[in-house]
């Protein structure tokens, strides 16, 4: 299996990128030092290229960790979780949302990210490829300041006559390209003005939201609002695969998770019945676990969620329910009536040893 790492886009000295696997799946985000022609150590992220990934034990982090080997001018380069630039030291850091020069829920990302590279590396060798792709925004130039009064010398202009007809090529051509100028200035503009709107609502809006499901699910569709605006004006025409990339994984966003979560466990507060009410929040999680099998970048779903369900099933919190509440559960599966009271009459008789 062989990753693929794009570098995206750089704030300041922190460059951005996107991790897929090699059928263009998307796993994560990721975040590394500055890409730079001469090394500065510490502050440096590795060179483009194709390294092998192995996982050994770590003696600075005490665990075992993924490591890439043979990388030129680096040792010890790792991908490991964190936040910010100073998290690292030309190593990769993954997360799930990139939030200005941060990368945030790294712990979920790089616990699935390293689940599946100790699957894979049990039947075959994994790679890196790394790629710089990064587009800096266009440097729309500054206004000149011209003279208030121009006096322009006065000029005799001689009449010519002209053969041939003239050719409007040139000035098509010029035409054209003066168009794609302001195309790219336009855009720029809209972009920086769409994406100002929506950090107002994230920054004076989204806190006022009471209930915290809501606030997380409105969170994280406002942040990939943020990212489609950016790949709408950028000169990508491939805007399809790339929104894709995006929404395809909206279900097993972290964020998404727990607003799901957030709102069933709110739900089953509701319930007067205290063995549903416990009942239903023993199933909760193992739903939420089926929902991100079926929306993550995993395959195949099938055996995610026969495991998901079958560790739930015999798990001791579970076993310990159905056991406290048999009788109830007894009436509310078996269907015949004589089965049910020969059933019923056995569980009091084992109550009485």
């Amino acid at each position: 299996m062989t990753l693929i790492l794009q570098r995206t886009h750089e704030v300041g000295d922190t460059t951005f990128g996107k991790l897929f696997t090699n059928d263009m799946v998307f796993l994560n985000y990721t975040l590394e030092d500055k890409v730079r022609k001469e090394k500065i150590k510490h502050q440096t992220a590795i060179p483009a290229g194709t390294y092998e990934i192995v996982i050994t034990y770590s003696p600075r982090f005490k665990v075992m960790m993924p490591l890439l080997l043979d990388v030129p001018n680096f040792e010890g380069i790792r991908i490991h979780r964190g936040n910010l630039i100073t998290n690292t030291s030309g190593c990769i850091i993954v997360g799930d949302i990139i939030q200005g020069d941060k990368i945030l829920y790294s712990t979920t990302a790089y616990q699935r990210l390293y689940d599946l590279l100790y699957k894979t590396l049990k039947t075959e060798r994994v790679y890196i490829r790394i790629e710089d792709i990064i587009k800096p925004l266009p440097v729309i130039p500054k206004l000149v300041e011209l003279p208030k009064e121009i006096i322009l010398p006065e000029v005799t202009i001689t009449p010519v006559t002209i053969n041939k007809p003239v050719k409007e090529v040139t000035r098509l051509k010029l035409v054209t390209k003066t168009y794609k100028y302001n195309k790219t200035m336009e855009n720029t503009l809209v972009q920086e003005l769409i994406l100002a709107n929506l950090n107002v609502i994230q920054t004076k809006v989204l806190p006022l939201i009471e209930k915290e499901y809501a606030r997380l699910g409105a969170t994280v569709g406002l942040e990939k609002i943020k990212q489609t605006v950016l790949i709408l004006v950028d000169e990508d025409k491939d805007n399809k695969a790339q929104l894709n990339l995006i929404w395809g994984t909206l279900t097993s966003d972290p964020q998404i998770v727990e607003a799901v979560k957030s709102a069933l466990l709110t739900a089953v507060a509701s319930i007067d019945d205290e063995i549903v009410k416990q009942g239903l929040t023993l199933l909760i999680e193992p739903l939420t676990q089926t929902l991100i099998a079926t929306s993550d970048a995993v395959k195949p779903n099938g055996e995610q969620i026969k495991l998901i369900w079958t560790n739930f099933i015999k798990s001791p919190e579970f076993i310990a329910f159905v056991l406290a509440n048999l009788e109830t559960v007894i009436k509310l599966v078996i269907k015949n009536d004589n089965l049910e009271k020969i059933l019923l009459s056995l569980l009091k008789v084992f109550g009485k040893l």
